[in-house]
């Protein structure tokens, strides 16, 4: 069952994700990488790092297992009870937050992006759009909320399909509502408040769909037991989220100094964040619910399969889209974004900053894997220490290298994305590390050969690449044919060393709903 839920989401996330290189596409073309567009990035990415830190991070890994036990163990009611509670909650907090950071927002911008005080025009528009944006970080966390409920019952598609909504309101945004606005990026800011309206929609529709009709009463506020150690789990999380937020904040105080950085860093991060949305994402979605499950029936030996397996199709997926992206990060960011006011030597430098994030992509994978099975296991302490310490060394790191690519006379947002690369294999060691160390997962000697063969194939996998890259020009097509003839080498590779069982593989995939899901050996 994991593995059939891990590829519902990740279909759908590919989904989003061609949507959303489209939206980048049209952003690239019409903005270029400049003050402007770095004016409207920011204005996107902060209400985005705020629905991490309320929503996708400590809401769902404190939620989730909690409302799934309170369905398994006390019924349908209680949950429902349980998460009108928490939907309270929410709400109350986000109206509170929201309009104490957008009253202060003309302040609160030296913290998010000091460099832009150097001009103060481009200040005061990140102020102005950022007030448009900031709305959707309630609507968003409230649809996550919705969207949790909806995992919690095996019901991912509607929900990984929510991204796509979000994609389709910008673009509509730039290509319609774009004349009826002073400016694009005043529209395209406009857009984003419209994405946040369509996801809850879809997602209230999917939860009356499916029987769950989660009202907003206020009466509902309560201080129950459940609600008490919700409180308790989601305080270590909220922090261990802010930690990895407040990573992402430095790399954008830094960025915003440099002209073009904080656009070079967002192309970048959006490349590389396409493997680990698919594989790490997906499979944290999916294993969370499945591992609480497991551990609360006192299932051990089945979780250990299932946390195995879901290591497996991580680095099976993910080792070689590292080295793919190495070796052709060049060749992508010229066909993705090299047009109009994205030129060549844009695309130059965010192919750098790619090369630097792709480093980290096991890591990063690694990390959302380990941090849900200690979610699972009801230990939120150790995720956020050894977040904590990741931060630490990434604030050093980011100074450290972006001072000496400086000296030398190098871009220095190379060394932002380089630094979080290694901070990311600091937490994902730390992690595994203590998992292994303290807990009764382990991994088996076939786990071991497997990842021997895996990287033999990622071995062959490069050398094509490589060779392809020094024989074919840089055109639409020769990506496509370098892609096809790498991945083809990497599965061909994988069936002749036999490192998964196919037909079990097979099994694993058909298998129907209720059955156990078993590993793959």
């Amino acid at each position: 069952m994991l593995i059939k839920h891990f590829t519902t989401v990740s279909f759908y996330t590919i989904l989003s994700r061609i949507s959303g290189y489209v939206r980048d596409i049209f952003i690239a073309k019409y903005l270029g990488a400049g003050p402007l567009s770095d004016a409207f990035l920011i204005a996107l990415r902060v209400p985005n790092f705020f629905r991490r830190f309320f929503a996708e991070g400590a809401l769902n890994s404190a939620f989730i297992p909690l409302f799934s036990r309170q369905l398994e163990t006390e019924g349908r009611e209680a949950a429902k009870r349980f998460a009108e509670e928490i939907f309270v909650l929410l709400f109350i907090t986000l109206v509170i937050f929201s309009s104490v950071f957008m009253l202060f927002m003309p302040y609160l911008i030296y913290l998010i992006a000091p460099g832009f005080s150097q001009n103060p025009e481009t200040q005061g528009l990140v102020v102005e759009l950022t007030r448009i944006t900031f709305p959707y970080l309630m609507l968003i966390s409230i649809a996550t909320l919705f969207a949790g409920i909806l995992n919690s019952i095996s019901k991912f598609a509607s929900v990984a399909f929510m991204p796509v909504l979000f994609n389709i309101a910008i673009i509509f945004a730039m290509l319609v509502l774009g004349q009826f606005f002073s400016s694009l990026v005043h529209a395209m800011a406009w857009g984003v408040f419209l994405a946040g309206i369509l996801q809850i929609i879809w997602m209230i529709y999917f939860l009356h769909k499916n029987g769950w009709i989660i009202a907003l009463k206020f009466r509902a506020l309560k201080l129950s037991a459940n609600v008490r150690e919700f409180l308790r789990k989601v305080m270590p999380t909220a922090v261990g989220g802010s930690v990895v937020q407040i990573n992402l904040w430095v790399d954008m105080m830094v960025a915003s100094f440099f002209s073009g950085a904080v656009t070079y860093l967002y192309y970048a991060d959006r490349i590389s964040q396409l493997p680990l949305s698919i594989v790490g994402t997906a499979m944290g979605t999916a294993l969370l619910p499945l591992l609480s499950r497991k551990l609360g029936a006192g299932e051990i030996a089945e979780a250990n399969k299932i946390h195995e397996t879901g290591l497996e199709v991580v680095m099976l997926l993910t080792l070689p889209a590292t080295f793919a992206l190495v070796v052709l990060h060049s060749d992508i960011m010229t066909i993705l974004f090299q047009r109009g006011e994205f030129t060549a030597e844009n695309a130059a430098a965010a192919s750098y900053a790619l090369v630097a994030f792709s480093l980290g992509l096991p890591a990063f994978a690694l990390v959302k894997i380990f941090a849900t099975s200690f979610f699972a296991l009801k230990d939120t302490k150790t995720p956020v220490v050894s977040a904590c310490i990741a931060m630490v060394v990434n604030v050093i790191l980011n100074i450290t290298f972006v001072l000496t690519l400086k000296h030398f006379g190098y871009m220095p947002h190379i060394g932002i994305a380089l630094a979080t690369a290694c901070s990311s294999w600091v937490n994902a060691t730390m992690l595994g590390t203590k998992l292994f160390r303290t807990t009764h997962f382990s991994l088996s000697r076939q786990f071991v050969v497997r990842m021997g063969k895996i990287i033999i194939s990622t071995v062959a996998m490069t050398a094509i690449l490589i060779f392809s890259i020094i024989a074919l020009e840089v055109t639409t097509m020769n990506l496509a044919i370098k892609i096809i003839s790498g991945g083809g080498t990497y599965v061909a590779m994988i069936l002749l060393l036999k490192t998964f069982d196919l037909n079990e593989l097979k099994t694993y995939l058909t298998r129907k709903k209720g059955k156990a899901p078993k590993a793959v050996s």
